[in-house]
This record gives structure tokens, C-alpha cells and sequence, in this order.
């Protein structure tokens, strides 16, 4: 992690860190850093030479901007440039400009948040830090998913939430990626898995507890979850399988998540499956 320390002495502290898990070690960086405004940098990841000036000047120009994420460039492991699901870059809200949600907006904008990849990606988040202060406990017990739990603890903070077209720094697609994770052995799956399980009950909880269930965040975040779990259930190996079952009994016994539903959405998603693999069922309903 980089910490812009007030950015006109470029100060660094270079912190060996003993603690394991992302979130105590980012936690540990967010509060021996001296600065406002920190920007997050995963080891494989690169920022653009004018990254760091341009998030300083964009917080310095909007004082109640409180989390600002930018747009990234896929590049391989050695650094080149590449497509990856169709596209160069990450989001493709450059086509149609800034998207800046103000505090009393948040609620309502969470699905054109979620739409944009507002929670993706360590090294596209900056924030202003003494409005996450008071969520570094929660944050600290977090895995594997910190930039989804930072954008939620940004979600339920005062402040404003900028998402830019612009690419400030590249996305290293390697084995590690999430995007390449498919391709980890069993033993990987579930230990990655697991904790994903964990630091998302962790989330809800504290979207609950700031926003209320009946808040439009909490309802996105979980009708996502299920949705997510059950896709799980069709395509993942045993082990993800049993984590998603976990998870749904959760939902139904905390949230109050009918069974029929979850039923009638397994049902559709298997439609689905059956739809793709199929190919006389799809020459059939071609042609009915």
C-alpha cells in the first residue's frame, strides 16, 4: 500500500508488515500512514506516473468525496498489454463519462455502483481516510475481499463516491488474478472459497448494522450473494458446492429468505445450463 503523505514531501513509510491477512495488513498501513488521502497498491499491479496527483487534486477539488475509483488497463505477467473479457480496460463507463454519487444518493445509485465495478480491484480505490477510521476493526478481520469491504464501509460512511472512466493504473492478469482463478488447484479453491464465506457474512453485518436490512444496499448486496451462491451450486466443484449450500441456510435462517425462491431462481439457472449445453433443445426452441 501506498500512502500519499500530504504529496509534497513524497514521503514513504516502507512497513514489514508481521500480521497476515489483506485486511490487518491494510489496516496496519492506514494507520501508521501520516496523510488524508490513501491510494491502494497490490504488488503485481502498476500505477500510471500521473496517478497520484491527479487522485490528490480530484480530492482536493471535492472536499465531501470520501472513495474514488478509477479505471484500469489489462496487462499480462510481463507487463503487455491485453484483452481480457473483450476489452482493454476494466469498465467501460469512459464511453459515457464520470459517474459521482453523493451522500444522500448512495442508497439509491448502489445498483449503478455495482453495475460499474465500483468494488473491484485494490490498486483502483483511493479514499479519504478518517472516514473509514471508525470501520478499520471490521476491516481488519477481512481475508480475502478488501476492496469489496472497503467500497461497502464507503457505502455506509458519510461522503461522497466517485467512479472515473479514467485508466490511472494496469491490471497484472497472472495465476493469482481473480480473473485467472478458475485455473488454482482444489486445495486452493478452498481455502480461497472459505474465506470468501467469511469476509462476506462480515460485510452484510456491518451493512446491517449501518444501514438497516430493509436499506436498498443490503437487499442489492444479498440478492447478488444468493444469486451468486447459486451459480455455484451448477458450475463449482464440491467444495464451493458445500459453501454455497452453507450460505443459502444462512440467508434463509438470518434474512428470512424464502425457500421458494431461492428454489425457483436454482430452477432457472439450471434451465439455463440445460439451454446452453444443449444444442436439439436449442435448434428446438429456434424453431417453436
Amino acid at each position: 500500500m501506498i500512502a500519499i503523505l500530504g504529496l509534497l514531501n513524497h514521503g514513504i513509510i516502507n512497513v514489514l508488515s508481521t500480521n497476515t491477512g489483506i485486511g490487518k495488513k491494510f489496516t496496519e498501513g492506514l494507520l501508521l500512514s501520516t496523510g488524508e488521502i490513501a491510494c491502494f497498491l497490490e504488488d503485481e499491479d502498476i500505477f500510471l506516473k500521473h496517478k497520484l496527483n491527479e487522485v490528490y487534486q480530484t480530492f482536493t477539488s471535492h472536499p465531501n468525496l470520501i472513495y474514488y475509483h478509477n479505471n484500469a488497463a489489462f496487462i499480462d505477467e510481463i507487463g503487455v498489454p491485453m484483452r481480457n473479457f473483450g476489452t482493454v480496460t476494466f469498465r467501460k463507463i469512459s464511453n459515457i463519462g464520470d459517474l459521482y454519487v453523493k451522500n444522500e444518493d448512495k442508497d439509491d445509485a448502489v445498483f449503478k455502483l455495482f453495475w460499474f465495478g465500483a468494488y473491484w480491484n485494490n490498486s483502483c480505490i483511493s479514499i479519504r481516510k478518517s472516514h473509514f477510521l471508525d470501520s478499520l476493526g471490521t476491516l481488519s478481520n477481512i481475508k480475502t475481499i478488501f476492496d469489496g469491504a472497503i467500497f461497502f464501509s464507503a457505502i455506509c460512511s458519510k461522503g461522497d463516491i466517485l467512479l472515473t472512466g479514467n485508466v490511472l493504473n494496469y491490471y497484472r492478469v497472472n495465476r493469482n488474478s481473480a480473473t485467472k482463478i478458475a485455473k488454482l488447484d482444489d486445495k486452493a479453491h478452498a481455502g480461497i472459497s472459505a474465506s470468501n464465506l467469511e469476509d462476506n457474512l462480515i460485510i452484510e453485518s456491518m451493512v446491517s448494522e449501518s444501514l438497516g436490512k430493509e436499506s436498498k444496499t443490503f437487499e442489492r448486496l444479498i440478492a447478488d450473494r444468493i444469486s451468486w451462491e447459486l451459480e455455484k451450486l451448477i458450475y463449482s466443484n464440491s467444495t464451493k458446492r458445500q459453501d454455497a449450500f452453507k450460505y443459502l441456510i444462512h440467508a434463509v435462517r438470518e434474512y428470512g429468505i424464502s425457500p421458494s425462491i431461492i428454489k425457483s431462481k436454482l430452477l432457472q439457472l439450471s434451465g439455463m445450463l440445460i439451454f446452453l449445453v444443449s444444442p436439439k433443445l436449442s435448434r428446438k426452441s429456434k424453431i417453436a
